[in-house]
């Protein structure tokens, strides 16, 4: 919220791509029709607040809390509340300073988790549970609002129904999660990774009068024939028209990218005012590898130098056009 980026920006957004530690990578799934009472309190390391005395007050209030032990993590200012926690009454356990290996073993041993929508609650989701979120930080708040608007944690006010379990909704909970955070995140990044280098070494520079006989290989390709609006093939004589028109008009930017003097494709945009149409290829051999998005975003970049005053951008696809 308030940031600017450039029209070439390409976001790498959510839990697809947020890495766990790898110690969360193989999570079993939790028995939730057993009998597992098992209550995670970790607040963070640090919790300035001390957002662990009021929480550890209010849930030993509840009916039924002797039916639930609390595994509570503490860190460095926890100390002072520990004579607070053993006259609270509630059954606990104490941890402190855990490995990731030993955090995720005490995830996977509860059902139920009071923490803060940070990377905590991605990592004891990946476990699967009931996390009741406590926001400790104001950088929590996007986090919290997409776990909770999209059906994967509760509010921490809802704390107070956790002495009435219901199984429909903790399974529709699980369900969510699953869907989620399926620990592919490291997949997704090193295919990310392999795609910009892919990407080194790729250049541009602007179409010329020679590149009419690669345009029209381009242009008449089947996959691209397939794809346009108009599948009929193209004659040359009316390319050749075409395309000298296109590279002498001062609202056409055509961009031609190579990589180790191969063509690779084409990126064309075409100015109506403050905005830009644009239309793009690959060559056969450079197709599905993810350099599309690549060639896009280095065109993007260049039509910015060359017409600054561009605004957005505006392409029309095929409903039936799935690439």
């Amino acid at each position: 919220e308030g940031f600017q980026n450039s029209l070439a920006c390409e976001y790498y957004l959510g839990p697809d791509y947020a890495l766990l530690k790898s110690e969360f990578s193989g999570t079993n799934r939790k028995d939730i029709q057993g009998t597992n009472r098992n209550v995670l309190i970790s607040l963070g390391g640090a919790d300035i607040e001390n957002t662990l005395l009021p929480v550890v007050n209010f849930i030993s209030t509840l009916p039924t809390v002797s039916a639930f032990t609390f595994n509570i993590v503490i860190g460095s200012e926890n100390n002072e509340n520990l004579d607070f926690i053993a006259a609270s009454g509630i059954k606990y356990e104490l941890f402190a300073n855990l490995s990731g290996l030993e955090m995720k073993a005490l995830m996977e041993r509860c059902l139920f988790a009071i923490i803060p929508p940070s990377t905590t609650a991605y990592e004891f989701l990946s476990t699967s549970g009931v996390a009741y979120l406590i926001q400790t930080a104001d950088n929590q708040r996007y986090i919290r609002e997409y776990l909770l608007g999209d059906g994967l944690a509760l509010e921490y006010r809802e704390v107070m129904d956790l002495f009435q379990v219901d199984y429909n909704q903790i399974e529709a909970l699980i369900r969510n999660q699953s869907s989620i955070f399926h620990k592919h995140s490291q997949d997704f990044l090193e295919k990310l990774l392999f795609k910009e280098i892919e990407a080194l070494g790729i250049e541009s520079r602007r179409a010329a009068k020679d590149d009419c006989d690669l345009y029209f290989r381009w242009a008449n390709d089947s996959g691209v024939r397939r794809n346009a609006f108009s599948r009929e093939p193209i004659v040359f004589e009316s390319h050749q028209r075409w395309f000298l028109a296109k590279l002498n008009s001062a609202n056409r930017f055509m961009f031609i990218f190579s990589k180790n003097n191969i063509p690779i494709g084409q990126v064309r945009f075409e100015q109506h005012g403050g905005y830009a149409s644009i239309d793009y290829s690959l060559d056969t051999k450079f197709r599905g590898k993810g350099l599309g998005t690549i060639l896009v975003r280095k065109a993007i970049n260049a039509l910015r130098v060359e017409s600054p005053n561009i605004k957005g951008l505006i392409a029309e696809v095929k409903n039936e056009n799935l690439s």
